[in-house]
């Protein structure tokens, strides 16, 4: 018997870390840990889906899906109190653009992605669409 999830593209060959603006909250999973002072390490084989939506997956949005795959899982995953979620699912949004501006993606493509995540992306952060559990 296998136990398994869909839809992944990419997992991660080493530890990724990056210090962030969410800060008081402490999380710990195989994965992911984020630490008070708003340090968010995803761990080697964190497994991710990429840029999503109408997008291409290239160099410049890569990198900028990850954390916020991550910081979505972590909203799914009810880490944050809910008074808090719609704040923080901007935050990783803002923080995808940001580092897709570092790797030289364009501003107004950048503001796309921003519009269109901020917009349209809010049901991924909701807790009923955790990946499914798949047993065979």
């Amino acid at each position: 018997m296998i136990k398994y999830r869909k839809g992944y593209k990419y997992q991660l060959a080493e530890d990724w870390t990056k210090q962030t603006t969410i800060k008081d909250y402490e999380y710990d999973s195989q994965f992911l840990k984020l630490t008070k002072d708003g340090m968010l390490l995803i761990r080697s084989g964190y497994a991710w889906d990429g840029p999503s939506g109408p997008t291409i997956d290239r160099k410049e949005n890569r990198e900028g899906s990850l954390p916020h795959d991550g910081i979505y899982q972590m909203l799914r995953n009810g880490v944050f109190p809910e008074e808090e979620m719609e704040k923080i699912r901007l935050y990783a949004d803002k923080l995808m653009c940001s580092i897709n501006r570092s790797k030289r993606m364009w501003k107004i493509t950048s503001n796309l992605y921003k519009i269109g995540v901020s917009n349209f992306a809010s049901f991924a952060a909701e807790q009923e669409n955790k990946k499914k559990v798949y047993v065979e």
